[in-house]
């Protein structure tokens, strides 16, 4: 397939249907010799700040010498920029050899009477494979939708588990209250792999450490910011910061809003 012929096939003949569950992304990725398995990974989940904590972690990392991926969704113009690495999109070839590769696999398990991933899914395994493919140093990926049955989540001891802001979202699928919603969102924790949580209510602050504590997480969370703002304007800001964690001295993010200074404090 051409890139437009692999596009058509995502949207016309696969379809944009959310199913829950890990078993079908499971079974690709097993066809594609576990990719993900090959990869380090972060893995960032939550309702706000997970775009921006995904491009300021990716700088972070790029700028360190790391050859670094991101993975992000949904996209705003092409599938493209949902494929990252070092700053630069994937090339419209390589997503078509990528989702032709996809195509052929998702056949074959529909021929042997296997379920057929969703197109989220597919897509998904396809990033983990192209990634492992330019063997990244690090992968940096977006949760889709909450955290426990995200097709991300097949993601078995990342690096660490990144939690943004969570709030009331996506009750259809998550659940009716904060609690719900953060637990779905926090199924993202490992056994023994760190998490970093965004300084947020006290219900889901509580969640998120019951969690990494049953599971020996290493547990990583801020209250008690000295925060001072010296400049916000369109241009961006300039902030200080200082916690029992860190202390950094006139930051200079590109972006407006208490929000992304609070972003940035927990990236």
């Amino acid at each position: 397939m051409n890139y437009m012929e692999s596009i058509k096939y995502l949207e016309e003949e696969v379809g944009f249907a959310s199913v829950p569950g890990l078993s079908r992304i499971q079974a690709l990725l097993k066809r594609l010799g576990n990719p993900e398995k090959k990869l380090r990974c972060i893995h960032v989940a939550g309702t706000n700040g997970k775009g921006s904590s995904v491009a300021m972690l990716s700088s972070v990392l790029r700028e360190s010498g790391c050859k670094t991926a991101s993975y992000t969704s949904p996209h705003l113009h092409r599938y493209n920029e949902r494929f990252v690495i070092n700053g630069q999109e994937i090339s419209d070839e390589q997503f078509a050899e990528e989702i032709s590769l996809m195509r052929a696999h998702c056949e074959a398990m529909a021929a042997a009477g296997e379920d057929v991933p969703t197109l989220f899914e597919i897509v998904t395994a396809a990033a983990f494979h192209y990634f492992a493919e330019q063997q990244v140093d690090i992968a940096v990926m977006e949760v889709g939708l909450g955290g426990t049955y995200d097709a991300t989540n097949v993601i078995e001891a990342p690096l660490l588990s990144l939690i943004m802001s969570i709030s009331m979202d996506h009750m259809d699928y998550l659940g009716n209250t904060l609690s719900d919603i953060a637990r779905e969102k926090c199924g993202i924790i490992k056994k023994n792999c760190p998490v970093v949580l965004y300084s947020q209510e006290k219900i889901v602050y509580n969640m998120a450490k019951e969690m990494a504590q049953a599971l020996s997480a290493p547990f990583y969370c801020e209250t008690e910011n000295q925060i001072s703002v010296h400049k916000q304007d369109f241009d961006g800001t300039i902030f200080s910061v200082k916690n029992h964690l860190i202390d950094y001295q006139e930051m200079t993010l590109p972006l407006s809003g208490d929000y992304q200074i609070s972003n940035c404090i927990t990236v």
